[in-house]
C-alpha cells in the first residue's frame, strides 16, 4: 500500500516487510526514510541538489557514507560503519570510473584493488571481474533495474545509468539525482520536477521503455525535447499567426501573401529548433548532422504553418484553438516522419494542447490588443477577504484534512496518556497538522517568505501558535539538525542574535534528530513539547516563529559539520 501527499510524494509505503515512512524537505528531496523498528536513514545534499551523504542507525549500527561529485557523476564514496560503541570505524573508500561522455561504469577501485566493469547495452552493470577474471559480484537485472545477485564477494551499488541502490534495512530504493526511485514498481516516488514536459504521467521511467533508454538524472529531459522539437515551430506560429496575419495581408496586399510569409516564418522556427534538438543530444559534434536536423525541422515548421493559411483572420478564439490544435498535431507527425522515432500518443497529446492553448491565447490577446472601446469604470471594492482570527482550519486547509488532523493528533494524545481537551479542534489540527509532511512544507516557506503568505496560510499559523500557547513550556536541552545554507551557517557566530521566521523543530533526544551541516545544541525555556500529537516516535520541542537565541560557541569539525551552543533570549 501506499500513500502520498499532496504533492504526490510518497510519504508511507506498506508491505509484508513492514511500513516506511518518508519526509521531505522543502525542495521536495527525501531526509528521513524511518520503518516500523524505528530504523532510521537521513540525507544531506549540497546547494546543487547532490546527495553528500546518508547515514543509517539503529540501536548500535551506524554507517556513515559520504559522496563526492565530478559535475553530474558520483566518483567517489567514503563508508564508515560503527557497530560496537567507542570502537573506531571501519572506513572503506570506493573510487568510480566511466567511459567518457557517458554514465556507463569502466572500473571501480576499493581500497586500492582495481575491478573491472560489465554493463549491459544501456551502460547498466551486470558483472565486476577482478584482474584475472574471477567474478567478484554479478546480479540479474529485471526491465525496470531491480538486481537479483548471484555473486556478491563486494558492494557494488551502481544500478541502471545515473541510479545509485540504498540497500540499507531493506528500504529498495534508488537514488537518481533528482529523484529517488522504486525498482519493484518502476516508478519514481515523487513527480518529475520539470512538470509535465516530462510526459503526462510524471513517475515514469524513462517514458515507461527501460529496456531502449535511461534517465540518468531523474529528469526525463528527452521526452521534452522530443515534444519541443516536434511542435516548438507550430507553438511559434500559432501564438504569432492570430496577431500578426491580418498586419501581413494589409501591407502584402493580400491575405496570400499573407500565408506565404507565415510558411516562411514557421519553417524558420522548425529549423532553429531541431537544429538545437540535435546539437543538444550530440556526443560529439557534427555539423552535417545539425545542417540535416535543421532541413527535416524547416519542413516540420512548414507543415505546422499550413493550417493557419485558410483561417480568416477575423476568425475567434475557439476556431483559432481548434486550428493550433491541429498544427500540433501536424507538427508532432512531421517530426515523427523527419527523424523514424516511434508514435507516442502521450507526445501527441502534448503537442495538441500546446497549439490549442497557445494559439487560442494568441488570437484572445490579439482582440485586446484591436479592441478601441474606452477603459470600463472601477469595479467597486470587493468584500474584505476572511480574516485570520475568523478563519477556521477547515476553511484553512479544508474539511477532510483539517478532521483527519483533529482526530488523529487527539488519538495519539490519547494513546501516550496526554490531557489535551483544553484545546480547541483547530488547534489540535494545527500543531499535528506542523508534525506532518504536509503541514510544515505548507507553512514554513511562506513563513520564510518563499512562497506567498496568504490568508489560510496565516490562519494554520495563528491556530499553531495559540495551541502551543495552550501547552506548558520545555525548560531544557534539545538538538536541532538541518542543511540550511552556507550563508545562514556563517550567521552562527559567538555573541550574535539568530532567529528564524518559521518555528524551530528540535529534538530531546540527539539521536533523533536530524542530521545535517549544522548541529545546533538548544538551551530553551519557551518551547513546547509536541511529541504527543506526532505520528513520529520522538520528543519534538517546537519554539515560536522569531524565538531569538544567543549563539554561546561554535566548533567546526573534520568532516565539516558546524556544531554550535545556542541559548534562548528571554
Amino acid at each position: 500500500q501506499f500513500r502520498c501527499e499532496t504533492s504526490g510524494a510518497l510519504v508511507e509505503r506498506s508491505g509484508p516487510d513492514g511500513t516506511w515512512r518518508f519526509r521531505y524537505d522543502g525542495f521536495e528531496r527525501l531526509v528521513l526514510a524511518e520503518d516500523h523498528q524505528g530504523r532510521r536513514i537521513t540525507f544531506g545534499y549540497d546547494p546543487l541538489g547532490r546527495r553528500v551523504w546518508k547515514r543509517a542507525r539503529h540501536g548500535a549500527w551506524d554507517t556513515l557514507t559520504r559522496f563526492h561529485w565530478a559535475g553530474e557523476q558520483l566518483i567517489r564514496e567514503v563508508v564508515e560503519t560503527v557497530q560496537v560503541p567507542g570502537e573506531a570505524p571501519a572506513i572503506v573508500t570506493r573510487d568510480y570510473f566511466y567511459w567518457p561522455q557517458t554514465y556507463a561504469p569502466f572500473l571501480l577501485r576499493q581500497d586500492g584493488a582495481i575491478f573491472r566493469y560489465h554493463t549491459d547495452t544501456l551502460g547498466a552493470p551486470v558483472r565486476l571481474t577482478a584482474p584475472g577474471g574471477r567474478v567478484v559480484w554479478e546480479a540479474e537485472l529485471s526491465a525496470f533495474g531491480r538486481a537479483r545477485p548471484l555473486v556478491a564477494e563486494i558492494a557494488q551499488p551502481l544500478r541502471l545509468p545515473g541510479q545509485y541502490a540504498d540497500d540499507e534495512f531493506g528500504i529498495g530504493l534508488h537514488y537518481n539525482r533528482f529523484r529517488y526511485y522504486d525498482p519493484q514498481i518502476g516508478r519514481y516516488i515523487s513527480r518529475d520536477p520539470i512538470g509535465v514536459a516530462g510526459g503526462l504521467n510524471p513517475y515514469l521511467y524513462a517514458g515507461n521503455n527501460p529496456l531502449h533508454q535511461a534517465d540518468p538524472l531523474g529528469l526525463w529531459w528527452k521526452t521534452a525535447l522530443a515534444v519541443v522539437a516536434g511542435v516548438a515551430a507550430a507553438a511559434v506560429v500559432v501564438i504569432a499567426a492570430p496577431i500578426v496575419l491580418p498586419a501581413l495581408g494589409i501591407a502584402a496586399g493580400t491575405m496570400l501573401a499573407a500565408g506565404i510569409t507565415t510558411v516562411a516564418a514557421g519553417a524558420a522556427a522548425g529549423a532553429v529548433s531541431m537544429g538545437l534538438n540535435e546539437a543538444l543530444n550530440q556526443e560529439s559534434f557534427c555539423a552535417s548532422c545539425i545542417a540535416l536536423a535543421a532541413l527535416k525541422g524547416a519542413g516540420v515548421g512548414a507543415l505546422a504553418a499550413l493550417p493557419f493559411v485558410f483561417l480568416p483572420a477575423t476568425a475567434g478564439v475557439a476556431a483559432y484553438a481548434a486550428v493550433g490544435a491541429g498544427s500540433g498535431l501536424i507538427g508532432y507527425a512531421g517530426d515523427v516522419l523527419a527523424t523514424g522515432q516511434p508514435w507516442n500518443w502521450n507526445h501527441a497529446a502534448i503537442a495538441i494542447a500546446l497549439g490549442a492553448g497557445t494559439a487560442g491565447l494568441g488570437r484572445y490577446v490579439a482582440g485586446r490588443l484591436s479592441a478601441r472601446t474606452p477603459p470600463a469604470p472601477r469595479p467597486a471594492p470587493a468584500a474584505a477577504p476572511t480574516t485570520r482570527a475568523s478563519m477556521s482550519m477547515t476553511e484553512a486547509v479544508g474539511p477532510s484534512r483539517a478532521s483527519q488532523w483533529s482526530t488523529t493528533g487527539r488519538s495519539n494524545a490519547a494513546a501516550k496518556g496526554v490531557d489535551i481537551s483544553h484545546l480547541s479542534d483547530d488547534q489540535v489540527a494545527a500543531i499535528h497538522g506542523y508534525t506532518t509532511n504536509e503541514g510544515y512544507t505548507q507553512l514554513n516557506p511562506a513563513l520564510r517568505g518563499q512562497t506567498a503568505m496568504t490568508p489560510e496560510t496565516e490562519a494554520f499559523s495563528t491556530h499553531l501558535t495559540e495551541g502551543m500557547d495552550r501547552l506548558p513550556p520545555y525548560d531544557g536541552v534539545s538538538t536541532r539538525g538541518s542543511t540550511p545554507p552556507q550563508s545562514v551557517v556563517d550567521g552562527y557566530q559567538p555573541g550574535s542574535i539568530v532567529s528564524d521566521a518559521a518555528p524551530k523543530s528540535t529534538a530531546v533526544d540527539p539521536n533523533r534528530a536530524f542530521d545535517g551541516n549544522l548541529i545546533e545544541t538548544v538551551q530553551g525555556t519557551s518551547g513546547r513539547d509536541i511529541s504527543a500529537f506526532s505520528n513520529f516516535p520522538e520528543t519534538e520541542v517546537l519554539f515560536k516563529p522569531g524565538t531569538q537565541f544567543e549563539v554561546l560557541d561554535r566548533v567546526t569539525t573534520p568532516n565539516g559539520q558546524t556544531l554550535v551552543n545556542i541559548r534562548e533570549i528571554p
